[in-house]
């Protein structure tokens, strides 16, 4: 969930900078009137901007205090009012060079965002109390570049440490909307001593092409549409001591993921494939590795209205108090258009020897959720997985007898140097047939 805020705040700050600027090239051509009208136009209620200008000959400076309303920010991040401290006040300050040929040269420019309020979390983790800076450049109405990045953070007292290096972003800007976003991070890091906690994450990276310019929507920063991204990193490493429980220790290194969204008439289709080095989970000195990790997943048929109405309902903080009829809702919006998970691939290496392969599908048509004994005849589920025989061995070594039982049951059977799995619903069962030979509901009913 922190991972969501943050990145809405993120999100926010970028396209509120590239409104701002759009703005400050009216401005670099002396027109200022012009430039407040398209600067607060698009602003909602919950945020006030006052600007100041002062012209010159080849370079204008442009001062805007802008507030946002403790709402707003309510709104943005999910939260009730009442926990947010006070109104968020912010400084945009941006020097634009504008020479005679600016026309055909393009404009050029800087500033830098700097927080006004909130002064006892600016003075301990923010230089200066600055938190962005910017430079740009506008060639046109509807061409501009920025670069951005983000005010190192680095703290440390008695409860822990924190160190978050710079952001780094490039960023375009056509046509009134954000057509592409390159962005990057060295590294993520976090020490609570009081939790026994450690967190890191290094080498981190976000890129995302839209098909069309995004617009800007203070009201909803997440909006899905057509677009490819990629998200990796090169290391995160997660540490946990607990007194009773004893050392967790978790690294996941060189991770990659190339994801593609098709929005289409309400219909989403998400596809991501992705891939890591290597995953090590360390618990009290006893180590699983598995590397060489794949996967290949798509996500079909997913109801847009209800991806925009559960988001609507995390901003507004009241997805806790929906009752028995609005979570009906939820639902229908859910399986109206016969979403479906098709995990074409899921693989790994074992300790660099044993080899493991899972493929599934499983769905909905037409579920009525008025009749749900009747509706549960429309689930879909088939897949297989395929595991080296050392793999059982491994976790069976001094169990001989369950392995046996799980042969003899055919819930695992053999395929020259594997062990392989089929399952499949029969609607008529009501149950998952693993191998064609026997349900689960039975193998359980045998068991107990």
């Amino acid at each position: 969930m922190k991972r969501i805020k943050v990145k809405k705040i993120v999100i926010f700050l970028a396209l509120f900078v590239l409104v701002y600027i759009g703005g400050s090239y009216y401005l670099g051509l002396k027109h200022s009137q012009r430039y407040d009208e398209i600067f607060t136009q698009k602003l909602p209620k919950d945020i006030v901007v006052k600007n100041s200008h002062k012209n010159g000959i080849f370079k204008t400076k442009n001062i805007s205090d802008v507030v946002f309303s403790k709402e707003y920010l309510a709104n943005i991040l999910g939260l009730n009012s009442s926990d947010i401290k006070e109104d968020l006040r912010v400084e945009i300050s941006t020097t634009i060079i504008h020479p005679f040929f600016s026309l055909v040269s393009g404009t050029k420019g800087e500033g830098f965002i700097k927080i006004l309020s909130y002064k006892d979390i600016a003075d301990k983790f923010l230089k200066d109390k600055q938190i962005v800076e910017y430079s740009f450049e506008v060639k046109g109405k509807n061409n501009q570049k920025v670069h951005l990045q983000t005010t190192q953070i680095e703290y440390k007292d008695e409860m822990g440490e924190i160190k978050f290096s710079p952001i780094v972003a490039d960023i375009e800007y056509i046509s009134g909307g954000i057509s592409k976003v390159n962005s990057k991070q060295e590294s993520f890091k976090l020490n609570f001593k009081e939790n026994d906690l450690e967190f890191e994450l290094d080498d981190i990276i976000y890129n995302t092409v839209f098909d069309e310019p995004l617009k800007f929507d203070y009201g909803n920063l997440y909006n899905l549409v057509n677009s490819s991204s990629e998200f990796g990193f090169k290391d995160f490493i997660l540490k946990l001591e607990d007194k009773k429980n004893g050392e967790l220790k978790l690294r996941f290194s060189n991770y990659n993921d190339k994801s593609r969204v098709n929005v289409k008439n309400s219909i989403v289709d998400i596809k991501s494939i992705s891939s890591a080095n290597k995953l090590i989970i360390d618990v009290d000195n006893e180590k699983i590795q598995l590397n060489n990790i794949k996967s290949n997943i798509s996500l079909n048929n997913f109801n847009k209205d209800f991806y925009d109405k559960l988001f609507k309902e995390l901003q507004n903080n009241t997805l806790a108090n929906l009752n028995e009829e609005d979570l009906q809702d939820f639902i229908k919006l859910f399986i109206e258009k016969n979403p479906s998970i098709n995990l074409e691939n899921l693989s790994f290496k074992y300790d660099d020897k044993y080899d493991f392969e899972l493929n599934f599908k499983t769905g909905v048509k037409k579920f009525d959720l008025s009749n749900p004994m009747e509706g549960l005849k429309n689930i879909y589920l088939d897949g297989k997985t395929i595991f080296s025989k050392d793999i059982i061995d491994l976790f069976l070594a001094n169990d001989t007898e369950t392995k046996e039982m799980l042969v003899n049951s055919q819930i695992i059977k053999e395929s020259g140097d594997n062990y392989e799995v089929s399952f499949k619903y029969d609607k008529n069962q009501m149950d998952v047939i693993i191998n064609d030979k026997i349900g689960i509901n039975q193998f359980l009913s045998t068991q107990f």
